[in-house]
C-alpha cells in the first residue's frame, strides 16, 4: 500500500475530501448497528470526470485506512469502449489501485438506458464481498436529472438514495451534495485525464435531453435550482428513513388493520414496509394488484425479486394478516437426521428451533427414546392418509387441522419442522407434545423444545 502524499490546499480538494469523509462517518455509523465495519472501498470506475475523481481522492487520502478496489464495466455499447477499459487501467497503475474489468452483456430489447445500469450493477454486486462500501461518483446535477426525470414518469419525488445494500456489501454515493464543476476542478488540478462519451450529447435519451435541454433552462432562471432540489430531496429521503425505521419495527405477521384504509396512503405504506426489507422497486400497479387480490379474495401474493442481500422474497395476505417471508428462509431444509449433541439450535423461517438437556422434573421437559431427529412435515407424513404416521400412533393426527387451529400459513406448512425419536413423533413445535408417560420406563434421555422469534398471530 503506497504513502498517502498530503492533500492539495485548493478549494475543489477540500470540499472533496470534506464529503468523502462526512459520508464515510455516515456510512460506518449506519453499519455499526449492525456491528459491521467496512473494510474495503471499492469504486466504481467508468474513467468519466466523476468516477476517475472519486478514485484519484480515495486513492491519495484513504489508501492506509482501506484495502481499495476499483471496478470498470465494459458495455461494449460503443467502439471506443475496449480503449476506455486501457484508460481505466493505466490510471489504476498510476494510483496503485487494484482493478477489475468485465465485459458486461447488456440486453438489447426495452430501454438501453435501464439495461445498462441492471447489467452494471450486477456486475458490481457479483464483487462485493461481505462489508465492501461500493462508492459512487454521482453528483449534484445527477441528482437533479433523476428527480425530473422521476417526476415526469410519475414515480414520485425520491432522489438516488446515498446509502444501501447492494450484493453483499453497501453502496455509498459521497458527493451528491457537490457541483460536477468541482470534481471537474479537482482532478484538472491533479493532471489526470477522463474519458468523454460520446453517447452522453445523445439527446434520444431520456436522461440526456434532461441534461441538455431542459436543466440549462432551468438553470438560466433559478440559479440554484439543482442545490434547491437536492435540499428537497434530502429532507423527504429523511422522512421515508423514519417511516422506514417505523416500519422495519413492525412484526411479522401485520395485522390487516394496521394499513391505512385509503388507497394512496395504503401505497405509501407498504413501499416504506417493502423499503425497509430492502425491495425498493416495487411499481404502484403491483401495490395496487396486492391489495386487490385482498378485497377480492381475502388473500394475495406478491414476489419480491432479489434486490437485497438477504435474496428474493414473498409478501403474502393470509387470514387478515401480512406475512413478509424471505424465499431462503422457506426453502428446503436438510434438517439432520439425527441429533447427538445438545443443546442444538437451527433457523427456521424467523424463528429458531432449539433443542437443550433437561432433567425430569424440568417445566416443559419431554422423555425421548434412542436418537432425536429433526424432519420436515413432508418427511414424516403418510402420503396415503396424509396423517403423521409415528410408531407407536400417538400421534395427533392430520396436520391439517393442526396447522389451521394454530394459524400457520399453507406456504410454511410443508417445512415446518418435527421433533421425532425411534418411538415416534415428540413434538410438533409450538403445536402438539407426547405424553412423556406413553414411553413407560423406556427413556433415554429428557429434552426441552423451544421455538423462539416471530410467531404468527393466535398461535
Amino acid at each position: 500500500m503506497h504513502p498517502e502524499p498530503p492533500m492539495s490546499e485548493d478549494a475543489p480538494a477540500k470540499a472533496l475530501l470534506a464529503a468523502l469523509q462526512s459520508a464515510l462517518d455516515y456510512a460506518q455509523t449506519q453499519l455499526a448497528h449492525s456491528g459491521a465495519e467496512p473494510k474495503r472501498l471499492v469504486v466504481a470506475l467508468s474513467g468519466g470526470v466523476d468516477s476517475a475523481a472519486l478514485l484519484h481522492l480515495v486513492s491519495r487520502s484513504m489508501g492506509q485506512r482501506f484495502s481499495l478496489l476499483a471496478l470498470h464495466a465494459d458495455h461494449g455499447l460503443q467502439p471506443e469502449s475496449r480503449q476506455w477499459v486501457e484508460q481505466c487501467r493505466k490510471l489504476c497503475q498510476r494510483l496503485q489501485v487494484p482493478i477489475e474489468t468485465e465485459a458486461v452483456t447488456v440486453a438489447d430489447t426495452g430501454n438501453l438506458e435501464a439495461a445498462a445500469r441492471q447489467a452494471r450493477y450486477s456486475f458490481f454486486a457479483r464483487h462485493l464481498q461481505d462489508n465492501d462500501l461500493l462508492l459512487l461518483g454521482h453528483h449534484q446535477q445527477d441528482q437533479m436529472e433523476t428527480l425530473l426525470l422521476r417526476i415526469l414518469q410519475g414515480r414520485g419525488f425520491l432522489g438516488m438514495r446515498r446509502f444501501g445494500s447492494l450484493g453483499s456489501g453497501h453502496f455509498l454515493r459521497p458527493f451528491l451534495s457537490l457541483n460536477k464543476a468541482q470534481l471537474t476542478a479537482y482532478l484538472s488540478a491533479a493532471g489526470e485525464p477522463w474519458i468523454e462519451d460520446p453517447s452522453n450529447a445523445q439527446t434520444s435519451f431520456d436522461r440526456n435531453y434532461l441534461r441538455h435541454e431542459v436543466i440549462p433552462s432551468l438553470d438560466r432562471r433559478w440559479p440554484n435550482a439543482a442545490s434547491a432540489l437536492e435540499r428537497v430531496a434530502a429532507d423527504l429521503a429523511a422522512q421515508q428513513a423514519l417511516l422506514q425505521g417505523y416500519a422495519r419495527a413492525l412484526p411479522n405477521p401485520v395485522p390487516m388493520a394496521e394499513v391505512p384504509q385509503e388507497q394512496v396512503q395504503a401505497r405509501v405504506w407498504l413501499r416504506a414496509y417493502l423499503a425497509s426489507r430492502g425491495h425498493y422497486g416495487v411499481k404502484d400497479r403491483g401495490i395496487d394488484e396486492f391489495f386487490r387480490q385482498h378485497q377480492q379474495s381475502g388473500r394475495s401474493h406478491m414476489a419480491l425479486e432479489a434486490a437485497n442481500p438477504a435474496g428474493a422474497a414473498s409478501l403474502y395476505v393470509w387470514r387478515d394478516c401480512i406475512y413478509y417471508e424471505n424465499r431462503r428462509d422457506l426453502a428446503a431444509r436438510p434438517w439432520p437426521q439425527v441429533v447427538t449433541d445438545l443443546p442444538w439450535q437451527v433457523t427456521w423461517a424467523q424463528q429458531t428451533l432449539a433443542l437443550d438437556t433437561s432433567t425430569a422434573d424440568t417445566p416443559g421437559a419431554l422423555g425421548y427414546l434412542g436418537s432425536l431427529r429433526v424432519l420436515s412435515r413432508d418427511q414424516f407424513i403418510a402420503p396415503e392418509t396424509g396423517r403423521l404416521n409415528p410408531a407407536d400412533r400417538q400421534g395427533p393426527g392430520k396436520l391439517k387441522h393442526l396447522f389451521q387451529r394454530h394459524q400457520v400459513p399453507p406456504w410454511r406448512r410443508p417445512g415446518y419442522p418435527l421433533v421425532c425419536d425411534d418411538r415416534g413423533l415428540v413434538c410438533i413445535p409450538g403445536i402438539w407434545s407426547r405424553d412423556t408417560a406413553a414411553l413407560g420406563t423406556h427413556v433415554t434421555g429428557y429434552c426441552t423444545v423451544g421455538l423462539e422469534g416471530e410467531q404468527s398471530i393466535g398461535r
